[in-house]
């Protein structure tokens, strides 16, 4: 349901930065829940790494090579 996904850190006053990601859905008519994304993140992820946002975008900004 993701074809592109990036995170950044969003400052935070007690620990320093937390995790926020930005993600472009394969279908934009239906993007998928944040529940299901952060779900799939606490299955993989440390839980300090697990994203406390996700924002839909509709695209990431890319350099000439097409990297992030």
């Amino acid at each position: 349901a993701v074809a592109a996904a990036r995170v950044t850190g969003r400052p935070h006053p007690r620990v320093g930065a937390v995790p926020v990601a930005e993600i472009v859905a394969r279908d934009a008519a239906a993007p998928p829940a944040s529940g299901d994304l952060a779900a799939h993140c606490r299955a993989s992820l440390a839980r300090y790494k697990v994203p406390i946002e996700f924002r839909m975008v509709t695209e990431l900004p890319r350099t000439a090579s097409g990297k992030l």
